[in-house]
């Protein structure tokens, strides 16, 4: 595989943004596709066009693509009835037709299609923002046995992403899963409840409100 630390000019060292495979993960599993990233025929040529001749390359593609391609809408303040129904609802097919993102898992779903098309797995990161109300959603890559934080909302950028160091967290990670209809947060009233059971003196969960682990 492709070693990446040549695509991460902007971060400091590799130890900053990676985590080694735990013993029982296993990174193929993050190759497979659950209903919200399955990829349609618009998916798959797409990524075989984004496909480089390394995973590096294929990586940055993707980004930029996203970047380039993919309208941010902030239908929240637009429309937040009808952004509360499609929280985490959309699917990655959606979102490329339209070429518009509602938030961050948007983004994220559709680059997971895109690598796990071009063979490089890819897993949803879900964080919540410390000390404050929020969350965000972005995504790890597997290179080389580790674990490598991405966050496609920044586009390129976000190739050097660091949740512990975040201008708008930081953010602790409270799930890994396959996609986001496997994630803890699949739905707006979901994202509420990470609210509720989220104790923010202690910056982490009330007790008795641990979430069951997604993979």
């Amino acid at each position: 595989m492709e070693n990446l630390d040549k695509i991460f000019m902007r971060s400091k060292t590799e130890t900053d943004q990676t985590k080694e495979l735990r013993p029982e993960e296993n990174s193929e599993k993050f190759l497979e596709f659950e209903k919200l990233t399955q990829p349609n025929e618009e998916i798959i040529k797409t990524a075989e066009g984004l496909r480089g001749e390394t995973e590096g390359e294929s990586i940055e593609n993707i980004l930029s693509f996203i970047r380039d391609n993919i309208k941010n809408i902030e239908l929240e303040k637009e429309n937040k009835k009808e952004w509360k129904k499609l929280f985490n609802q959309r699917s990655s097919e959606e979102v490329l037709k339209t070429k518009e993102s509602y938030g961050c898992t948007d983004t994220a779903e559709l680059f997971i299609s895109l690598a796990r098309k071009c063979g490089i797995p890819a897993k949803l990161i879900e964080g919540k923002r410390i000390g404050k109300s929020g969350t965000h959603t972005w995504v790890q890559i597997f290179n080389e046995n580790k674990w490598i934080d991405v966050d496609p909302t920044q586009g390129i950028d976000g190739l050097g992403f660091k949740p512990e160091e975040s201008r708008h967290g930081p953010y602790a990670i409270i799930s890994e899963s396959i996609g986001p209809s496997d994630s803890l947060i699949s739905s707006w009233e979901d994202w509420r409840k990470v609210e509720k059971d989220w104790d923010y003196k202690k910056n982490t969960w009330k007790k008795g409100k641990e979430p069951r682990p997604s993979t």
